[in-house]
Protein backbone atom coordinates (compact mmCIF):
# COMPACT_ATOMS: atom_id res chain seq x y z
CA UNK A 1 0.00 0.00 0.00
CA UNK A 2 1.11 3.50 -1.05
CA UNK A 3 1.90 5.54 1.90
CA UNK A 4 2.45 9.65 2.74
CA UNK A 5 6.12 9.08 3.70
CA UNK A 6 6.96 9.26 0.24
CA UNK A 7 4.31 11.71 -1.16
CA UNK A 8 5.67 15.61 -1.28
CA UNK A 9 3.32 17.32 1.35
CA UNK A 10 1.16 19.68 -1.14
CA UNK A 11 -1.92 22.01 -0.13
CA UNK A 12 -4.42 18.96 -1.28
CA UNK A 13 -2.25 16.55 0.61
CA UNK A 14 -2.57 18.87 3.79
CA UNK A 15 -6.64 19.25 3.12
CA UNK A 16 -6.53 15.52 3.20
CA UNK A 17 -4.41 15.64 6.75
CA UNK A 18 -7.31 17.64 7.93
CA UNK A 19 -10.51 15.74 6.42
CA UNK A 20 -8.99 12.10 8.42
CA UNK A 21 -8.07 14.29 11.59
CA UNK A 22 -11.63 15.59 11.77
CA UNK A 23 -13.06 11.86 10.61
CA UNK A 24 -11.00 9.83 13.66
CA UNK A 25 -11.45 13.14 16.13
CA UNK A 26 -7.62 13.29 16.75
CA UNK A 27 -4.62 15.01 14.69
CA UNK A 28 -3.47 12.22 11.89
CA UNK A 29 0.01 12.72 11.57
CA UNK A 30 2.44 11.40 9.00
CA UNK A 31 5.58 10.63 10.02
CA UNK A 32 7.29 12.60 7.20
CA UNK A 33 5.38 15.70 8.60
CA UNK A 34 6.41 15.06 12.70
CA UNK A 35 9.83 16.84 13.26
CA UNK A 36 11.32 15.32 16.40
CA UNK A 37 14.38 16.74 17.84
CA UNK A 38 16.74 13.60 19.24
CA UNK A 39 16.53 15.15 22.62
CA UNK A 40 13.01 14.38 22.66
CA UNK A 41 13.18 11.16 21.47
CA UNK A 42 14.98 10.14 24.09
CA UNK A 43 12.78 11.42 26.17
CA UNK A 44 10.19 9.88 24.66
CA UNK A 45 12.52 6.51 24.64
CA UNK A 46 12.60 6.70 28.29
CA UNK A 47 9.20 7.67 29.06
CA UNK A 48 8.00 4.47 27.28
CA UNK A 49 10.51 2.60 29.03
CA UNK A 50 9.09 3.14 32.79
CA UNK A 51 5.50 2.91 30.49
CA UNK A 52 6.35 -0.37 29.84
CA UNK A 53 7.87 -1.22 33.72
CA UNK A 54 4.38 -0.03 35.03
CA UNK A 55 2.69 -2.06 32.53
CA UNK A 56 4.12 -5.19 33.62
CA UNK A 57 3.66 -3.98 36.98
CA UNK A 58 -0.43 -3.69 36.33
CA UNK A 59 -0.81 -6.61 34.07
CA UNK A 60 0.58 -8.70 36.89
CA UNK A 61 -2.44 -7.87 38.78
CA UNK A 62 -5.08 -8.24 36.14
CA UNK A 63 -6.86 -11.50 35.60
CA UNK A 64 -6.10 -13.85 32.75
CA UNK A 65 -9.44 -13.01 31.64
CA UNK A 66 -8.66 -9.01 31.30
CA UNK A 67 -5.46 -9.84 29.61
CA UNK A 68 -7.06 -11.51 26.52
CA UNK A 69 -9.74 -8.56 26.59
CA UNK A 70 -6.70 -6.39 26.36
CA UNK A 71 -4.84 -8.55 23.33
CA UNK A 72 -7.86 -8.70 21.50
CA UNK A 73 -8.55 -5.34 21.95
CA UNK A 74 -4.82 -3.98 20.85
CA UNK A 75 -5.44 -6.22 18.19
CA UNK A 76 -8.40 -4.86 16.43
CA UNK A 77 -7.45 -1.59 16.77
CA UNK A 78 -3.79 -2.11 15.14
CA UNK A 79 -5.88 -3.78 12.58
CA UNK A 80 -8.36 -0.64 11.99
CA UNK A 81 -5.39 1.37 12.02
CA UNK A 82 -3.53 -0.14 9.19
CA UNK A 83 -6.81 0.02 6.85
CA UNK A 84 -7.07 3.44 7.66
CA UNK A 85 -3.61 4.12 6.93
CA UNK A 86 -3.88 1.86 3.84
CA UNK A 87 -6.92 4.20 2.43
CA UNK A 88 -5.50 7.58 3.54
CA UNK A 89 -2.15 6.66 1.55
CA UNK A 90 -4.06 5.23 -1.75
CA UNK A 91 -5.87 9.03 -1.40
CA UNK A 92 -2.76 10.73 -1.49
CA UNK A 93 -1.30 9.02 -4.57
CA UNK A 94 -4.58 9.95 -5.96
CA UNK A 95 -4.25 13.71 -4.93
CA UNK A 96 -0.04 13.76 -5.43
CA UNK A 97 0.04 15.40 -8.77
CA UNK A 98 -2.60 17.77 -7.27
CA UNK A 99 -1.98 21.66 -7.05
CA UNK A 100 -5.00 23.54 -5.76
CA UNK A 101 -8.30 22.28 -2.79
CA UNK A 102 -11.34 23.91 -3.55
CA UNK A 103 -13.09 26.47 -1.26
CA UNK A 104 -15.77 24.45 -0.27
CA UNK A 105 -14.26 21.60 2.72
CA UNK A 106 -15.68 18.36 2.84
CA UNK A 107 -18.29 18.17 5.61
CA UNK A 108 -17.00 16.68 8.97
CA UNK A 109 -19.99 14.38 9.86
CA UNK A 110 -19.17 12.61 5.98
CA UNK A 111 -15.45 12.04 7.53
CA UNK A 112 -16.43 10.74 10.22
CA UNK A 113 -19.20 7.84 8.83
CA UNK A 114 -16.45 7.88 6.31
CA UNK A 115 -13.49 6.60 8.49
CA UNK A 116 -16.00 5.03 11.07
CA UNK A 117 -16.75 2.46 7.89
CA UNK A 118 -13.50 2.36 6.11
CA UNK A 119 -11.42 1.22 9.48
CA UNK A 120 -13.35 -2.12 8.70
CA UNK A 121 -12.20 -2.68 5.35
CA UNK A 122 -9.44 -4.85 4.85
CA UNK A 123 -9.53 -6.66 1.30
CA UNK A 124 -6.98 -4.60 -0.93
CA UNK A 125 -9.38 -4.43 -4.04
CA UNK A 126 -11.78 -2.72 -1.80
CA UNK A 127 -9.33 -0.34 -0.25
CA UNK A 128 -8.39 0.95 -3.43
CA UNK A 129 -12.09 1.77 -4.07
CA UNK A 130 -12.62 3.56 -0.26
CA UNK A 131 -9.22 5.43 -1.46
CA UNK A 132 -10.44 6.91 -4.57
CA UNK A 133 -13.65 7.84 -3.37
CA UNK A 134 -11.57 9.51 -0.56
CA UNK A 135 -9.80 11.64 -3.18
CA UNK A 136 -12.23 12.40 -4.99
CA UNK A 137 -14.51 13.74 -2.05
CA UNK A 138 -11.22 16.13 -1.19
CA UNK A 139 -11.16 17.13 -4.63
CA UNK A 140 -14.65 17.99 -5.10
CA UNK A 141 -16.71 17.98 -2.17
CA UNK A 142 -20.05 16.25 -1.85
CA UNK A 143 -18.99 14.20 -4.88
CA UNK A 144 -20.18 11.03 -2.84
CA UNK A 145 -23.04 10.75 -0.82
CA UNK A 146 -23.86 9.39 2.90
CA UNK A 147 -25.86 7.28 1.11
CA UNK A 148 -22.77 6.14 -1.66
CA UNK A 149 -21.04 5.51 1.43
CA UNK A 150 -23.65 3.20 3.12
CA UNK A 151 -23.97 1.18 -0.21
CA UNK A 152 -20.22 0.44 -1.04
CA UNK A 153 -19.89 -0.54 3.13
CA UNK A 154 -22.62 -3.01 1.86
CA UNK A 155 -20.75 -4.06 -1.45
CA UNK A 156 -19.37 -7.43 -1.74
CA UNK A 157 -15.91 -7.65 -3.57
CA UNK A 158 -17.76 -9.82 -6.11
CA UNK A 159 -20.54 -7.46 -6.13
CA UNK A 160 -17.88 -4.38 -6.90
CA UNK A 161 -15.81 -7.08 -9.60
CA UNK A 162 -19.74 -7.04 -11.03
CA UNK A 163 -19.89 -3.64 -11.14
CA UNK A 164 -16.99 -2.68 -12.83
CA UNK A 165 -17.13 -5.27 -15.27
CA UNK A 166 -20.51 -3.77 -16.24
CA UNK A 167 -19.05 -0.71 -16.86
CA UNK A 168 -18.08 -1.70 -20.03
CA UNK A 169 -21.73 -1.75 -21.34
CA UNK A 170 -22.80 1.77 -19.52
CA UNK A 171 -23.11 4.85 -21.44
CA UNK A 172 -23.77 8.43 -19.86
CA UNK A 173 -26.00 11.01 -21.01
CA UNK A 174 -25.09 13.89 -18.43
CA UNK A 175 -25.50 12.83 -15.25
CA UNK A 176 -27.71 9.72 -15.91
CA UNK A 177 -26.12 6.51 -17.10
CA UNK A 178 -27.47 3.54 -18.51
CA UNK A 179 -27.47 0.39 -19.87
CA UNK A 180 -29.41 -0.09 -23.00
CA UNK A 181 -32.04 -3.40 -22.05
CA UNK A 182 -30.63 -5.85 -25.08
CA UNK A 183 -30.75 -9.05 -22.93
CA UNK A 184 -29.49 -11.08 -25.88
CA UNK A 185 -26.84 -8.98 -26.80
CA UNK A 186 -25.88 -8.38 -23.28
CA UNK A 187 -26.14 -12.15 -22.59
CA UNK A 188 -23.44 -12.28 -25.72
CA UNK A 189 -21.17 -10.58 -24.36
CA UNK A 190 -21.09 -11.61 -20.69
CA UNK A 191 -23.58 -9.22 -18.78
CA UNK A 192 -26.79 -11.68 -17.93
CA UNK A 193 -30.10 -11.05 -16.37
CA UNK A 194 -28.66 -12.42 -13.09
CA UNK A 195 -25.91 -9.88 -13.13
CA UNK A 196 -28.40 -7.03 -13.78
CA UNK A 197 -30.38 -8.33 -10.68
CA UNK A 198 -27.75 -8.97 -8.08
CA UNK A 199 -26.40 -5.16 -9.41
CA UNK A 200 -30.24 -3.80 -8.80
CA UNK A 201 -30.04 -5.99 -5.20
CA UNK A 202 -27.17 -4.05 -4.41
CA UNK A 203 -28.66 -0.70 -4.92
CA UNK A 204 -26.21 -0.01 -7.92
CA UNK A 205 -29.02 0.41 -10.71
CA UNK A 206 -32.63 1.25 -9.79
CA UNK A 207 -35.79 -1.38 -9.80
CA UNK A 208 -36.98 -2.89 -13.19
CA UNK A 209 -40.14 -1.00 -13.67
CA UNK A 210 -40.39 1.67 -16.26
CA UNK A 211 -36.93 2.43 -17.22
CA UNK A 212 -36.77 3.43 -20.56
CA UNK A 213 -35.53 6.80 -21.34
CA UNK A 214 -37.13 8.88 -23.94
CA UNK A 215 -35.80 10.41 -26.82
CA UNK A 216 -37.81 13.47 -28.31
CA UNK A 217 -37.57 15.56 -31.18
CA UNK A 218 -37.27 19.31 -31.39
CA UNK A 219 -37.56 21.25 -34.48
CA UNK A 220 -37.79 18.10 -36.64
CA UNK A 221 -34.13 16.65 -34.98
CA UNK A 222 -32.42 16.48 -31.89
CA UNK A 223 -28.98 15.17 -31.10
CA UNK A 224 -29.29 13.28 -28.19
CA UNK A 225 -25.26 13.39 -26.84
CA UNK A 226 -24.50 10.15 -24.93
CA UNK A 227 -20.58 8.94 -23.93
CA UNK A 228 -19.12 5.35 -23.70
CA UNK A 229 -15.44 5.41 -22.59
CA UNK A 230 -13.91 7.92 -24.66
CA UNK A 231 -16.48 7.80 -27.76
CA UNK A 232 -19.61 9.82 -28.55
CA UNK A 233 -22.92 8.22 -29.32
CA UNK A 234 -25.15 11.00 -30.90
CA UNK A 235 -28.35 9.43 -31.40
CA UNK A 236 -30.49 11.78 -34.44
CA UNK A 237 -34.13 11.66 -33.18
CA UNK A 238 -37.05 12.10 -35.76
CA UNK A 239 -39.56 11.08 -33.69
CA UNK A 240 -40.73 11.21 -30.43
CA UNK A 241 -39.79 7.59 -28.76
CA UNK A 242 -38.41 5.54 -25.94
CA UNK A 243 -35.38 3.20 -25.09
CA UNK A 244 -35.52 0.60 -22.64
CA UNK A 245 -32.96 0.87 -20.50
CA UNK A 246 -31.12 -0.39 -17.21
CA UNK A 247 -30.73 2.83 -15.28
CA UNK A 248 -27.84 3.67 -12.10
CA UNK A 249 -29.06 4.87 -8.72
CA UNK A 250 -27.74 8.10 -7.71
CA UNK A 251 -25.34 6.45 -5.54
CA UNK A 252 -24.79 4.01 -8.55
CA UNK A 253 -23.58 6.97 -10.82
CA UNK A 254 -21.65 8.42 -7.93
CA UNK A 255 -19.68 5.02 -7.58
CA UNK A 256 -19.19 4.33 -11.30
CA UNK A 257 -16.79 7.59 -11.42
CA UNK A 258 -13.67 5.76 -9.11
CA UNK A 259 -13.78 3.85 -12.48
CA UNK A 260 -10.64 5.07 -14.20
CA UNK A 261 -11.66 5.10 -17.88
CA UNK A 262 -14.24 1.85 -18.43
CA UNK A 263 -13.00 -0.15 -20.43
CA UNK A 264 -15.54 -0.59 -23.66
CA UNK A 265 -16.45 -2.60 -26.09
CA UNK A 266 -17.08 -1.26 -29.78
CA UNK A 267 -18.21 -4.60 -31.09
CA UNK A 268 -20.66 -4.90 -28.77
CA UNK A 269 -21.56 -0.94 -28.81
CA UNK A 270 -22.16 -1.75 -32.64
CA UNK A 271 -24.38 -4.53 -32.07
CA UNK A 272 -26.49 -3.03 -29.43
CA UNK A 273 -26.63 0.77 -31.17
CA UNK A 274 -28.25 -1.76 -34.56
CA UNK A 275 -30.80 -3.72 -32.42
CA UNK A 276 -32.73 0.10 -31.02
CA UNK A 277 -32.05 1.75 -35.06
CA UNK A 278 -35.16 2.63 -36.76
CA UNK A 279 -36.61 4.86 -39.15
CA UNK A 280 -36.83 7.38 -35.97
CA UNK A 281 -33.87 7.21 -34.37
CA UNK A 282 -30.25 6.42 -35.63
CA UNK A 283 -27.10 7.02 -34.48
CA UNK A 284 -23.36 8.22 -35.35
CA UNK A 285 -20.29 7.15 -32.64
CA UNK A 286 -17.17 9.45 -32.78
CA UNK A 287 -13.81 8.86 -30.86
CA UNK A 288 -13.30 12.04 -28.17
CA UNK A 289 -10.22 13.86 -28.74
CA UNK A 290 -10.41 15.98 -25.58
CA UNK A 291 -12.02 16.11 -22.52
CA UNK A 292 -12.74 19.97 -21.39
CA UNK A 293 -14.83 18.51 -18.30
CA UNK A 294 -17.10 15.69 -16.78
CA UNK A 295 -20.00 16.38 -19.46
CA UNK A 296 -17.88 18.87 -22.00
CA UNK A 297 -15.55 17.23 -24.80
CA UNK A 298 -14.13 17.58 -28.00
CA UNK A 299 -14.36 15.32 -31.53
CA UNK A 300 -13.60 14.46 -34.71
CA UNK A 301 -16.56 14.87 -36.88
CA UNK A 302 -14.49 13.45 -39.60
CA UNK A 303 -13.75 10.79 -37.66
CA UNK A 304 -16.86 8.24 -37.20
CA UNK A 305 -16.87 4.96 -36.25
CA UNK A 306 -18.29 2.48 -39.11
CA UNK A 307 -21.11 1.32 -37.65
CA UNK A 308 -21.73 -1.06 -40.33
Amino acid sequence: MDSLVNINITEPITELVKVVSNGIGILYEPRRIRKKAEAEAKALEITERSKTNAEIERRERLSESDIRIQNRLMVQERRRQKNIDDVVGIAAYQLKDEKEVPKDKVSIDWATRFFNTVQDISEDEMKLIWGKLLAGEVKSPGSYSLRAIELLKNLTSEEALLFTEASKFALRRAHEIIIIQSDNINNDFGLTFDNILTLTDAGLLKPIIDTAIDLAPLNGAEEVIFTYGNYAVKAIVKAEGQIATYIYTTAGSQLFKLIDTPEVNLDYLKKVLKSISNNNVRFHVYKITKWNSENDFDIDEKDVLDMS
